[in-house]
């Protein structure tokens, strides 16, 4: 057989022969293998660095959003204690965090923004490479993460509160008109509830139950129109369980109040009285969780419940002569809608807000004369408007105790106007129009030898106030301090210098009376009526929450416990 023949024979041979293909085959199979698992390790490794990463940058975010004024040493610190005590690249960033969906997640912080309410922090680390050194030339690569957490520093605040004792025949009278029922109360039973603490959110469990709204959120709750006696008898349950401590006048006084309400069809939209902030979505079955503390009076929240109730219609309170020193005294007042953004008390964190209601109260007051006006009552008409007084958040300040920890509210007071003079009833619940008003006749009595007749007009204005910020410390916060803000331009009694500078014309015909004389015994009425008028006004206006060129404000809760993590 020639060389070719012999060649051909071979390969045909080995062509034929499977003989050890398997060993071939399995040895370039684990060669991938190796290769693969040489990968699985490095990408293991590195994703575990990741996440080990990230859980510290996370940890690091929340730490700086609690203390932003010192955000960056609180990240060290955290990263610290997460070993790592010297990241290659740490960058930390305070600014502010808005939470809308409608902005993309990588635009929702921005750096550097004020007020700051969020930190950013983002770290680069190095994880090792094992296998992947050989292709790639280095025995490490580059990890970055990155975190925004949001401060949850956050104060429940009130405005227009009252917790102080009241003149049982008004409070009733008022309480009476605004429910549509009839109201009978003891001085006792209003002090029992003006020196009671309603926990806020045990109230909100209560009114829920009360309406068989187990599975709902606050959200859910504030949206819900409620009667006033579902208020009432909530409250009343919490008392009976013992929640708003001991005292069976307080219990008694709940109980004839919400039995008052039941015949009633009052109703509210309870988000107009208590707006539940960030924690509107969280279940009210769960509570709020222990960090949350926020209180407010029981006769504040009865008292605003019958008036937000009664919405803008009139109440008239004719009191007759049972206030000393006038001879009759009708008052009405109409309490106008709340900004539909701000209801009486909140919870939420920096430039949260709360505003009271315009209120109008007309009085028309006759007063027994004195002097040469002893023979006939002098009218006193007077019209007031008290503009929305509004408190904001401007801060809260949270150190390593609760000694450390402060609120500061910016609270500009309510703008009050009064004038002397006839207003038309019908037009004071049209809060777009200012009522006309018309110079008032003080004085007109005929005699059988001439007529006396005195007008007067006069109009006052407490001045344009500014915010002013006032801080709560939190021993203040625990006792729901409630602290007044007074325009700085405010000169005395605003209805003092109305009756102190009024525009008289007198008319005496065919007495031999001098005007000076009958100037004199007017003024000596006036004087003598100022001090009944302004107590009158002082209480109805104390039930209505509101005061002549002040704003009353309490910070009913405070939370210092942590941060949320946004992205």
């Amino acid at each position: 057989m020639n060389l070719y023949g012999l060649l051909s024979a071979h390969l045909h041979r080995l062509r034929d022969d499977t003989q050890g293909n398997v060993m071939i085959m399995t040895a370039a199979f684990m060669t991938v293998v190796i290769g693969c698992l040489a990968c699985a390790v490095d990408l293991g490794s590195l994703y575990f660095e990741k996440r080990r990463a990230q859980a510290a940058v996370d940890l690091a975010a929340m730490a700086s959003a609690q203390a932003l004024s010192n955000a960056r040493p609180r990240a060290v610190d955290t990263l610290t204690r997460n070993r790592y005590p010297t990241p290659a690249a740490l960058t930390v960033e305070t600014g502010t965090y808005t939470a809308n969906i409608a902005i993309p997640v990588a635009s929702r912080f921005t750096a550097g923004a004020t007020p700051a309410n969020a930190a950013r922090v983002t770290m680069t680390t190095r994880a090792p490479l094992y296998f992947g050194s050989a292709i790639l030339g280095r025995n490490s690569t580059e990890v970055r993460t990155t975190a925004v957490a949001v401060n949850s520093q956050m104060a429940q605040f009130s405005i227009g509160t009252r917790l102080a004792a009241v003149n049982g025949g008004i409070a009733n009278a008022l309480l009476s008109r605004a429910l549509g029922t009839t109201v009978s109360l003891s001085v006792m039973d209003y002090n029992a509830l003006a020196g009671t603490k309603v926990d806020v959110f045990k109230f909100s469990r209560a009114l829920a139950t009360q309406l068989n709204l187990q599975a709902g959120t606050y959200n859910e709750l504030a949206a819900t129109v409620v009667r006033a006696s579902d208020v009432y008898t909530a409250l009343t349950v919490l008392a009976r369980n013992g929640d708003l401590g001991p005292g069976q006048q307080l219990i008694d006084a709940l109980t004839r109040l919400a039995d008052a309400a039941a015949n009633t069809t009052s109703s509210v939209t309870l988000g107009q009285l208590i707006g539940y902030g960030p924690y509107g979505n969280q279940p009210v079955a769960e509570g709020p969780g222990a960090g949350v503390i926020a209180k407010l009076g029981a006769l504040d929240l009865a008292n605003m419940t019958a008036l937000v109730a009664n919405g803008q219609r009139q109440i008239q309170l004719d009191l007759g002569a049972t206030i000393p020193g006038l001879a009759r005294t009708v008052v009405t007042v109409v309490v106008g809608e709340r900004m539909v953004t701000s209801p009486w008390l909140t919870l939420g964190g920096n430039d949260a807000v709360v505003r009271t209601a315009q209120t109008r109260v007309y009085l028309d007051v006759q007063v027994g004369g004195t002097g040469l006006l002893s023979i006939t009552s002098v009218s006193i008409p007077l019209y007031l408007e008290v503009a929305s007084a509004e408190a904001r958040l401007s801060n809260v300040a949270c150190g390593n105790s609760t000694a450390d920890t402060s609120v500061a509210l910016a609270v500009q007071p309510s703008v009050a106007e009064a004038w002397l003079g006839t207003v038309n009833p019908a037009a004071l619940t049209n809060f777009q129009i200012r009522p006309t008003v018309s110079r008032a006749t003080l004085v007109n009595v005929n005699l059988l030898l001439g007529s006396i007749n005195i007008t007067g007009s006069g109009h006052v204005r407490s001045g344009s106030p500014t915010p002013q910020t006032v801080n709560f410390t939190y021993d203040e916060i625990q006792a729901l301090t409630m602290k007044t803000v007074s325009s700085t331009n405010i000169a005395g009694s605003l209805i003092g210098s109305l009756l102190g500078n009024l525009d008289l014309s007198v008319s005496v015909l065919g007495l031999g009376l001098g005007v000076p004389a009958i100037l004199s015994s007017l003024n000596g009425v006036l004087a003598a009526a100022l001090t009944p008028i302004d107590s009158v006004l002082q209480s109805v206006l104390t039930l209505l929450g509101v005061k002549l060129g002040q704003a009353d404000v309490v910070v009913n809760g405070v939370r210092c416990d942590g941060s949320i993590l946004a992205q």
